[in-house]
This record gives C-alpha cells, structure tokens and sequence, in this order.
C-alpha cells in the first residue's frame, strides 16, 4: 500500500467519534450502566465541569479586581485575600458590572459567592 492510499484510510475515519464512542462503551461496561444511567453520568459530569469553570471565573475576577481585605469577615478564602485588597462592600460594584448573572447587591452576597468559589 503507498503512503497515498493510508492517509487516505486515515482521513475517512472520524477519529474523535472513534474515541468518544470508545469511551462510553469502556465506561458503560466498568459501570454497568443502562443507556439512561450512562447518559445521567455524562450530564452529572458535564454540570460538574460547567460548575468548576464558574468557580475559576469568578476566582480570576477577585484576583483581577485587587483582591479583598476586609476584617469585619474572618473566613475568607486564602485564594482571595490579598493585603492591599479592597473591602467586600467595596468590591460589589465592579463585581456586579463584571458579573452580572450573580446578582450581587451588598457585600454579604459577594462573601457568600467567595464561600461558594472557595470551595
């Protein structure tokens, strides 16, 4: 066979599908999945990945915006505490222009944001 002829062959195999297609079927057979449970395990997974990006975006936010120092709150997370970082009531406004699908009006919202990206 020339090495015309094999990139041929390559070509006409879709080799993402090959694999995803691969990979329920491990995962179906490890698990013992039915097609229901195997498709409720891909959509926990995926709203598991969708949760974690949420959390990183709001983390580069924090760290973008300076920061937070403010005493009046005692646990605020490691990542988001800086020593020239600005007071949470300080912080609602850019946050809120920034990040509007959080709603965020007061600074008990963003030290309740901060808990739940912390985590």
């Amino acid at each position: 066979m020339s090495r015309k002829k094999k990139q041929d062959w390559r070509d006409r195999i879709n080799w993402k599908q090959a694999g995803l297609k691969a990979y329920y079927t491990r995962i179906k057979n490890i698990y013992d999945f039915t097609d229901e449970e195997l498709e409720d395990f891909f959509e926990a997974k995926y709203q598991e990945q969708i949760e974690s990006e949420s959390r990183k975006n709001v983390r580069e936010v924090i760290r973008y915006l300076g920061g937070v120092h403010d005493s009046d709150y005692e646990s605020i997370p490691i990542w988001a505490k800086r020593k020239n970082g600005r007071a949470l009531d300080l912080i609602v406004i850019p946050l809120n222009d920034i990040l509007p699908e959080y709603e965020i009006e007061n600074a008990d919202d963003v030290y309740s944001l901060l808990q739940r990206a912390g985590v």
